[in-house]
């Protein structure tokens, strides 16, 4: 075997980066063969065998890709597992740099990742504690008769974004008597939001700050805080956040659900989730002990929706009928490709607005792949697809008045998308899926009183959405019951009162 030190660094770096940026724009199989010959040079390259064995599409061909892509994974994890021992032996630093990734496209799969993510978790937290053991060892609860409750809270997304319009107010609402706030920001972007966050939390701590460059150093930063409570609102997204939820840095840890799947991390005590949109024994698809907060679990804000433009400030038809569809593209299973079609192939005048990818070649990948389904349909994409580009947060929500129906998808349904629409007043057609991340757009329309909208199989969702598009008399009841009610979906105080509720129980008990 060569020996590490022998093989230039910047050059297996480089070689690294070509493969993660290949990998991102959906050339996984390239990917995948960047990464072997890095492995076949240097065999004890951590970051190169999780590639290898854990790098997925972003957008799959067809639903055959996605089961064959799980299989690979699979066998990965076992590889992984059993070659532990190898990368045990690698320097502590180099291994926690190479330990900076995540799973996060095997929660889109649609499936059950319970048994993926443990087996993840546990060979991620083994190397860990081999080599910041202080970090790892469990620590005894502390007496809170005659204090505030510290509970921390860290990620990298306190900001403008998902994480932080679901979440912040888990902070800012606390009831500043009982509880007492740190806040973790692990990320060097910030905007309004991270300053209102910053200013209604009593602590602040910049992990981005210069001093906390290892991750030993951020642990050793937050465990010095002694809190009663850690809360990652999201886990699975960001690496470093993954990585810091691996130690234990407070007697009682919780992932919150802005990645709503299960982390797979023993360390992680509870996993936080909406009571309104968990299915029944939801419980067997965590590894942590489930908690069910009320309604959605989240206190959001209701966005104001402006009304000053038109269909055609955004190039949108005017005489047309817009089946908004506004996830992220590999968001959107191959499942969902024949029921697109289908909507457009019964109402002629219909035209689906989608938004374009971070990468013109993710975008490219997912209409091609569309376009052989609707080519079935005797559909043309050119002429029954629009893509917008990223817009500000106003037009996005302008683009949502404009349109007439939102298409939401299978297995991973709308969040704050759902909520952004029907705050505009646009009705959307949903499923009710298996996991609770296929099952957010449902809650809600239960919660509005609009369950009709929430479709039995395929031939429903068509009948639906075509109602909402063309039945004016039906239409019109819809929207006005969503308008007399849509205020019930944001500002829940019963959302933190739950959480508060739980925070107290979990520390006395």
């Amino acid at each position: 075997m060569k020996p590490r030190h022998a093989i230039p660094l910047s050059e297996l770096d480089t070689e690294l980066e070509q493969a993660r940026l290949l990998a991102l724009s959906n050339r996984t199989a390239e990917a995948i063969a960047r990464y072997r010959r890095v492995l076949a040079r240097d065999p004890d390259n951590l970051a190169a065998a999780i590639g290898v064995h854990l790098t997925l599409p972003l957008v799959y061909d067809s639903s055959a890709a996605v089961q064959a892509a799980r299989e690979r994974v699979e066998s990965g994890l076992h590889v992984l597992l059993d070659e532990r021992p190898r990368f045990l032996r690698m320097a502590s630093q180099r291994c926690l740099d190479d330990l900076l990734q995540v799973n996060f496209f095997l929660a889109y799969q649609g499936r059950n990742d319970l048994f993926f993510q443990s087996r993840y978790g546990d060979f991620v937290a083994s190397l860990i504690d081999a080599h910041l053991p202080a970090l790892t060892r469990p620590l005894p609860r502390q007496d809170v008769q005659g204090r505030r409750i510290r509970v921390g809270f860290a990620s990298g997304y306190f900001r403008q974004c998902t994480v932080g319009g679901y979440f912040r107010r888990w902070i800012s609402q606390l009831d500043r008597t009982r509880f007492e706030t740190f806040v973790f920001h692990n990320s060097p972007r910030r905007d309004a939001v991270t300053r209102d966050i910053a200013a209604q939390a009593d602590h602040f701590i910049d992990l981005a700050a210069p001093g906390f460059g290892s991750l030993d150093a951020c642990g050793q930063r937050i465990q010095a805080e002694q809190l009663d409570i850690l809360i990652y609102p999201e886990l699975g997204m960001d690496a470093h956040s993954f990585l810091l939820a691996s130690l234990r840095l407070a007697p009682v840890q919780c992932a919150g659900w802005g990645h709503p799947v299960t982390t797979g991390l023993a360390s992680i005590d509870y996993f936080l989730s909406s009571g309104a949109a968990e299915p029944v024994a939801a419980d067997r698809h965590y590894r942590e002990n489930l908690v069910l907060l009320d309604g959605l679990g989240v206190s959001y804000p209701r966005p104001v929706c402006p009304n000053s433009k038109s269909r055609r400030d955004f190039g949108l038809p005017e005489s047309k009928t817009l089946y908004l569809c506004p996830q992220s593209l590999f968001k959107l299973h191959p499942d969902f490709d024949p029921l697109l079609a289908g909507v457009l192939a019964h109402d002629a005048d219909g035209v689906l607005v989608l938004f374009e990818a971070d990468s013109p070649a993710l975008t490219r990948c997912f209409l091609e792949r569309v376009a052989s389904v609707f080519a079935r349909f005797a559909l043309d994409i050119r002429q029954r697809v629009v893509v917008l580009p990223y817009l500000r947060h106003p037009d996005y929500l302008e683009v949502n008045r404009l349109c007439d129906v939102m298409l939401d998808p299978p297995h991973w349904s709308g969040g704050n998308t759902a909520l952004d629409a029907l705050a505009c007043g646009l009705p959307l057609v949903t499923f009710e899926g298996g996991f609770m991340r296929g099952r957010q757009s449902a809650a809600m329309l239960k919660q509005l009183g609009l369950a009709q909208l929430i479709a039995r199989d395929a031939d429903d969702y068509l009948r639906i959405a075509h109602a909402l598009a063309h039945d004016s008399v039906w239409r019109d009841e819809v929207r006005a019951q969503l308008r007399a009610r849509v205020d019930e979906l944001f500002d829940q105080d019963a959302a933190i009162a739950s959480l508060e509720n739980f925070l107290v129980k979990v520390v006395h008990g």
